[in-house]
Formats: structure tokens, C-alpha cells, sequence
């Protein structure tokens, strides 16, 4: 597995040094805790290499208007604290499943600390009863914090959390 791991960041350093401008990558596993900021609120997270976009499990949705604005009331449950939040609406996807209809998800900005990179990610609200982790992280946030993801592994990254980048 080591001799796998290795030369698939040999290649990666290989591809990394044609480019203009090479950057840091991190591994993580494909489960990892994860930081909400400023909150502190810690939640167990899924890298989701088929997801574009990261997805949290909100219950109590509620959008309403504030000053001229679409805004959501939400709570996010880890399992261990619940916590609710109010964001503005950033924008809202269509989300179709296989053989479903359409469902509408509001997308807000949220802090989200990995592995010690954070970042304002756009992420969408979605009721998430039933699945293990509460934070499914996508390919978005994923290529931008240079992750690369160890799917032998769990848990690899240290929440060390710096100032948020925007």
C-alpha cells in the first residue's frame, strides 16, 4: 500500500513540476473530523470524490427575507451537539436523483476547517437522516485546499485551523 501511496505522489510531483505554478498537497483519509468556524462546532466529515459540491445535514430549514435578502435558518445536528445558523442564501441548486423529482436546496457560505486548510465553501442544506457523517466534502473544496484523498485511511489530517481563506 506504501509503494502504491508513494508512487502515485511521485507521479503527482512529476505532473506538479510541469506546471507554472506547483502546490502543497495534503493527504487525508476519506473520513475526517472537520471545524465550522468561528462556531468551533467539530463534525465528522466524508470526502466525496462524486460530489462536486459539499453537502451539510440541516434540519429545521427555514428561508425567509431580511432586508431585501433570501436568508436560512438551519441546524446542524452532529450527532453529539446541534447548533443552529443563519446565512444568507448564496443560491440554490436543483438537485435530481434517479428516479426522483427535483428537490431545491438552498447553498450558504460556511467556515469549514480540514486537515488544517479552511475555507468559505459554498455548501448546500440537505436533510441527511440516516447517513454516518453529517459533512459530505466535494471535489470543490477538495481541489482547493489541495487534499488528496488515502481511501485506505481515516482520520489522517490534523484540525489545526489558521485564518479562513476566502
Amino acid at each position: 500500500m506504501r509503494i502504491v501511496l508513494c508512487a502515485v505522489l511521485a507521479a503527482l510531483a512529476i505532473l506538479g513540476a510541469s506546471t507554472a505554478q506547483s502546490r502543497m498537497l495534503t493527504i487525508v483519509g476519506y473520513l475526517e473530523d472537520a471545524v465550522i468556524l468561528p462556531s468551533g462546532l467539530e463534525i465528522k466529515a466524508k470526502m466525496d470524490t462524486g460530489a462536486d459540491v459539499t453537502s451539510i445535514h440541516a434540519l429545521s430549514i427555514e428561508r425567509y427575507k431580511k432586508d431585501g435578502r433570501d436568508w436560512v435558518s438551519f441546524i446542524v445536528d452532529t450527532g453529539k451537539r446541534k447548533m443552529r445558523f443563519r446565512r444568507v442564501v448564496a443560491r440554490v441548486v436543483r438537485i435530481r436523483r434517479a428516479g426522483t423529482a427535483i428537490v431545491e436546496r438552498p447553498v450558504v457560505r460556511l467556515s469549514i476547517c480540514i486537515a488544517g486548510y479552511n475555507k468559505l465553501a459554498q455548501v448546500n442544506l440537505a436533510n441527511r437522516t440516516g447517513m454516518s457523517n453529517p459533512l459530505l466534502v466535494g471535489r470543490a473544496f477538495m481541489r482547493s485546499g489541495g487534499l488528496v484523498i488515502d481511501s485506505g485511511q481515516k482520520y489522517v489530517g490534523k484540525p489545526v485551523c489558521p485564518e479562513t481563506r476566502k
